[in-house]
């Protein structure tokens, strides 16, 4: 355990600094949670002001000790010392002034709040007297002995609230604590769990691993279970319990069993006096939102340990209270009926109806364990077409797709055919065939045998909209184009009809099109446009187009309102549009933090894709062991992405074969992805796989496909990567710092920088050495701008600057403004040969001055940095 105990605890330790240097104050009271840290603050600050020349008393309260005066002082004063009262207070007070010197004292108490009165009056006393300061914590909620207190309300304290650790620093913690780096999803579960207090963190992060809910993979540590927490932290937690009376404890159980609940629901299960006499002693709080007041446990894993230590009739017989309560009163609120199910499935009360409509409700909310225990649940006690439709729907998202069709075989065999509970449970069928296991001809038969029973032409236009999409996904866009132009035409405000038909379109090599299609739909429909396929679709039309500073505003937006809201689906597809917008820009690093975020967050049918992204910017960051874990792990899912998504996997191997030992084979795979996917018509994705040849130095086979698909595509993002692709493979400096240009304004910093350096590359073997420095700075300057990368155009910056050890040296001393004759007396040679150096340099650099020479040094020094 190597993290500082005052990590992040720079304000609060600042904040006691300021105090003790103020004339006017007297002490500061550290306020904050139980195990939140004050202690830790308390003990620093104290150290800090002991090396300033304090003469520091640290005392302790404590329940033991607060009805015994004076007696925090005994380690001052020797065993003889006198029991009276009066004359122990008065030897304290010699103890004291003896144990100074001329030092000042401050006093470092710990739990002030249960300090003695004794101890209290007379460290007071020495405060008034400006003999001492005091430095002390309290717990948020209890109050200070008076003496103390008086102080504190005549403004003569300051007052620090220790906080909890926000998310990045619980997150750093973790990972000291633990070693090594953290998973996204490990990080956001204890980063909800402990909410940010280093007490429970700590114990959290103990059970967790020793019960081996979180293990170490490749470095990395990640959750194999549910996290768990330690015997101390819930003997603490116990502790605080112990004086509660048994309808305190019926409260506090209640509480546990139902947060966050309206207070209006507590009140009907649990008395008034004793809710009361929870939030006066801290253990629960009360808050608004709107007009429902609503009341909720002090901390999470206080409600662990009590849920953990509460017996299964009490609990299942408080969970039947809460649920007849709502009950009573009409489950009027939007959370009320998955509350009521989640209590009676607990309780054992099975009711299938409400069950069935809670489990949608999970699915909603993307909590689709709970959908799937709700529905078979349902099931098992009434099996009709709708529950199963539910619960299938809960295992396909759970990616047990052979689960879900056992349990929907019967279903189909017992409907009548061409009746609605049929057609609805063939499309279900159809999407778990497609989706769930890669039988695409097998689901597209489903699908049309259901076009061709369906009686009404809404339900036909559905089978056909998921046609469409079943044929875009498995790598057929210009067939999924042709049905969705249709669709689309037969009703434009078709949100579902409108997003395939744009992402077919971007597929095809028109994303510029489809992004002003979307953008003109969403403004026909409105910003709030619904359908999270069509969010989707324009999110990558507007990557694919370019425009990438746009979507990263709107995305960005996005991840933000979905986090607020607890929106999971929208959460996800933000993650994956991040990963892949700083993907584009070449930072890879940031890229891959948000793509483990979407892939955590997916259910098991939903990774594949992430995982596939994993692979290939490890790939592009030079991590090929990591790359090929990536790559295993898909290969071991037994869900088959389809061509849509697969296609990044593909690159990923022709990025691991090429920069692992085998050249010839990874070209090779890749030239065929490129032939199959133009072949396809499939051209965006073609684009980038062209790019990957190139970069990969197969620029001569890139460019020819390139040639043959240009006047096919119609974004400027595309048509730029294109012109890289001809500029590499010409070897031409004009074209390829043109390119680099046009790349740089639209934010593809990697390969503007490998187009830079391949110019300077091209200069310099024509002679121009002046120019190629010039370019060499510039690729520099791109390479400051993302996240490192391994490539073999890309080039470090010490091949980049040709600057030799003493020409970098006289370089850094004549930016930092010294003369020739100053340098030369600094490196033992002559003005003249400073001077022929420094000729050198500005040919190297493609500059004319010493003005221009620290601008040029600056991204040189950054780039090296990277």
């Amino acid at each position: 355990m190597l993290w500082s105990p005052l990590y992040a605890r720079t304000r609060e330790l600042d904040q006691v600094a300021t105090a003790l240097r103020r004339p006017d104050a007297v002490g500061v009271v550290l306020s904050g949670e139980a195990g939140v840290g004050k202690s830790t603050v308390l003990a620093g600050a104290a150290s800090q002001a002991e090396a300033e020349g304090f003469a520091i008393v640290r005392l302790f309260g404590s329940r033991a000790t607060s009805t015994l005066p004076l007696c925090v002082f005994s380690s001052l004063l020797a065993e003889s010392s006198a029991d009276e009262s009066v004359e122990r207070f008065a030897t304290v007070r010699r103890a004291l002034t003896d144990y100074r010197g001329n030092r000042p004292l401050l006093f470092a108490i710990d739990d002030v709040h249960l300090l003695d009165d004794a101890s209290a009056v007379l460290i007071s006393q020495l405060i008034r007297e400006r003999s001492a300061f005091v430095l002390c914590s309290v717990r948020s909620g209890e109050p200070a002995p008076e003496p103390i207190a008086a102080l504190w309300r005549q403004g003569s304290m300051a007052v620090c609230e220790v906080e909890p650790f926000d998310a990045t620093a619980t997150a750093t913690i973790a990972a000291e604590m633990l070693g090594g780096s953290l998973h996204p999803t490990l990080e956001h579960e204890l980063w909800t769990r402990s909410a940010g207090n280093p007490l429970f963190l700590r114990e959290l992060i103990l059970g967790s691993k020793a019960s081996g809910a979180i293990a170490a993979a490749d470095g990395v540590w990640r959750q194999q279970g549910t996290l768990e927490t330690s015997d101390a932290l819930g003997d603490l937690v116990t502790s605080h319990l112990e004086a509660l009376s048994a309808d305190e404890q019926h409260a506090l159980c209640c509480v546990a069993l139902s947060e966050p609940a309206g207070a209006g629901l507590l009140e009907r299960v649990a008395t008034d006096d004793a809710l009361i006499a929870l939030e006066e002693a801290g253990l629960i709080v009360v808050s608004h939102d709107r007009r429902r007041t609503i009341i909720r446990l002090t901390h999470p894993l206080y409600g662990e340990v009590i849920r953990a230590r509460t017996s299964h009739l009490r609990a299942r017989k408080i969970r039947r209270e809460l649920a007849a309560a709502v009950e009573a009163y009409g489950a009027r609120r939007r959370d009320d009926a998955l509350a009521v199910a989640t209590w009676r499935l607990e309780s054992g009360d099975v009711d299938p109806q409400r069950f069935t409509a809670a489990a949608r409700d999970a699915i909603r909310r993307y909590d689709v364990e709970l959908a799937e225990r709700l529905a078979l649940a349902a099931h098992e006690h009434s099996p009709d077409a709708n529950v199963t439709r539910t619960l299938v729907t809960a295992r396909h998202l759970l990616g047990r797709p052979q689960e879900a069709l056992d349990a929907i075989g019967p279903a189909i065999d017992a409907a009548e055919p061409g009746s609605d509970d049929w057609i609805r449970l063939r499309f279900l069928e159809g999407l778990v065939r497609f989706e769930g296991l890669g039988h695409y001809e097998d689901a597209l038969e489903v699908l049309r045998e259901v076009t061709a029973a369906a009686p009404t032409a809404g339900t036909r236009r559905r089978a056909d909209i998921m046609i469409a999409s079943a044929e875009l996904l498995r790598g057929n866009p210009a067939e999924s184009l042709a049905l969705a132009t249709s669709l689309r035409d037969n009703d434009p405000n078709d949100v579902s009809a409108t997003a395939v038909y744009v992402k077919a379109l971007a597929a095809t090599g028109r994303p510029g099109t489809a992004a002003s299609t979307s953008d003109a739909f969403i403004q026909r429909a409105g910003s709030g446009t619904s359908g999270l396929q069509f969010v989707d679709a324009h999110w990558f039309t507007l990557l694919d187009s370019g425009r990438i500073a746009e979507c990263e505003a709107i995305v960005t937006q996005a991840w933000e309102q979905a986090t607020d809201s607890g929106d999971r689906s929208l959460q996800l597809l933000a993650a994956f549009a991040l990963g892949h917008l700083h993907h584009h820009r070449g930072q890879c690093a940031t890229a891959l933090r948000w793509i483990d975020t979407a892939t955590a967050m997916a259910q098991l049918s939903s990774r594949a894709p992430g995982l596939g992204a994993r692979a290939l910017v490890l790939a592009q960051l030079g991590d090929i062991d990591g790359a090929r874990a990536a790559l295993s792990d898909l290969d071991a899912m037994t869900y088959f992405p389809a061509l849509y998504f697969e296609v990044t996997a593909h690159r990923a191997r022709g990025w691991v074969a090429v920069l692992g030992g085998e050249p010839t084979e990874g070209r090779a795979s890749l030239t065929r992805l490129a032939d199959d996917l133009i072949e396809r018509k499939f051209l965006t994705q073609a684009v980038r796989v062209i790019v990957d040849l190139t970069r990969l130095g197969d620029a001569t086979t890139a460019s020819l496909r390139a040639d043959a698909i240009h006047d096919a595509i119609d974004s400027p993002g595309l048509l730029t990567m294109l012109r890289f692709v001809r500029a590499i493979a010409a070897d031409e400096p004009n074209e390829l710092m043109a390119a680099s240009d046009e790349l740089a304004t639209i934010e593809y910093a990697a390969l503007a920088a490998e187009a830079a350096s391949a110019a300077r590359d091209a200069l310099a073997r024509q002679g121009r050495q002046r120019d190629a420095g010039g370019c060499a700075r510039k690729a520099a300057e791109l390479i400051a701008k993302t996240e490192g990368g391994v490539t073999p155009l890309f080039a470090v910056v010490e091949s980049v600057i040709p600057l030799t050890r003493r020409e970098r040296e006289i370089a850094v001393l004549v930016a930092a403004g010294r003369t020739s004759r100053g340098v030369a007396e600094a490196c033992f040679l002559s003005v003249r040969t400073v001077e022929t150096h420094l000729a050198r340099i500005y040919d190297k650099l493609g500059i004319n001055s010493r003005a221009e020479l620290a601008d040029a040094l600056g991204p040189l020094m950054i780039g090296s940095a990277a």
